[in-house]
């Protein structure tokens, strides 16, 4: 050309494919942290406030349902910061030079598939836990609300007669009562009998001051703890036995948790995982009738894949868009 200038054009558009696809498997890395995060600490008593170690409805000592699953998300977790690594900063010189740029487009976008594979087994696995574990809270709150009454009815009967002041009696309940929940709580990886039993047991310190300073009264009190333990206990075992049976989360839940809670129940199959739920090598006796985790984890991907989960997302996500618009209208005519 007149003006001798050099034009240099560059036909590498695909780049711009290669930058997207890499942000979407970057955000499935953070998105599978979050639910790693949340999943584990569900399963680990220590941050899950009150339910037991592996999620487990067993005894602690003879049950560890959820160790698999808490394995299987963390290395889920790897892969998935393994794949979020950038594949563009790997390009190479091709066609005798000619080519000194690619794009590398159809590796980052097929890296993506995988992450994003991964992260349904995640999330999969994630969701299983989490209604697990809402059972495993409704259990526990019908027992507090069954055990409740009872509980101040077995300490007046036996200790009235010894209380110093009869009108800190109701105080005194309140005290012992929040007192025995709050070990609950911090317990959960003792075995029931164990775990209650301590817990009334840490109840005397608290009753012996506001007690008449007599041999009588010593007698009552060990007399009561022995009462309350045995109807603790066996209240536990009933009500545990019987929500095995007819168990059901949703009335403590709210609309769009318990569409999905209901969904991934009766829908997809998932049961309450008990002891009658899996088949392992060890209980021949039960193959064939039961499961294992990986198939309930499955059947939970499976639904993903099909869009059978994700369209009770979309009802629970419209249900909210009515819900403001009306207040919306509330508001306007107010």
């Amino acid at each position: 050309q007149e003006s001798a200038a050099a034009i240099t054009r560059w036909n590498f558009q695909a780049k711009a494919i290669t930058s997207a696809v890499e942000k979407i498997r970057q955000s499935t890395q953070s998105i599978g942290r979050i639910l790693f995060a949340q999943c584990t600490e569900l399963i680990i008593p220590a941050t899950s406030r009150g339910l037991p170690p592996n999620l487990a409805v067993e005894e602690p000592s003879e049950s560890f349902i959820f160790k698999g699953t808490d394995i299987l998300i963390a290395s889920l977790l790897s892969e998935l910061g393994f794949l979020s690594n950038p594949v563009a900063s790997h390009v190479q010189t091709a066609e005798m030079g000619n080519q000194s740029v690619n794009s590398l487009a159809l590796i980052s976008a097929r890296y993506t598939l995988d992450a994003l594979d991964i992260l349904s087994q995640l999330a999969a696995a994630h969701l299983v836990a989490v209604c697990q574990a809402l059972d495993l809270r409704a259990l526990h709150t019908r027992f507090l609300a069954s055990l409740e009454l009872d509980f101040g009815t077995l300490l007046k009967q036996g200790l009235h007669k010894y209380i110093a002041n009869a009108e800190s009696m109701d105080v005194l309940l309140g005290k012992c009562w929040k007192a025995f929940t709050n070990q609950l709580d911090s317990t959960t990886s003792l075995d029931s009998t164990v775990r209650l039993t301590r817990a009334i047991v840490n109840l005397q310190p608290l009753i012996i001051p506001a007690m008449l300073p007599c041999a009588d009264a010593l007698k009552a009190l060990i007399a009561c703890m022995e009462r309350l333990e045995e109807c603790t206990v066996g209240l536990f075992e009933r009500i545990r036995e019987q929500y095995l049976k007819t168990g059901n989360a949703t009335d403590l839940l709210g609309r769009a948790s318990k569409r999905i809670y209901n969904h991934v129940r009766k829908e997809v199959g998932i049961p309450f995982v008990g002891p009658e739920t899996l088949a392992t090598p060890a209980c021949p006796e039960r193959s064939g009738r039961g499961l294992t985790m990986g198939a309930l984890n499955g059947r939970v991907r499976a639904a993903m894949a099909s869009g059978q989960l994700y369209s009770v997302v979309v009802e629970c996500i419209k249900e909210v868009e009515k819900a403001d618009v009306s207040k919306e209208r509330i508001s306007a005519k107010l």
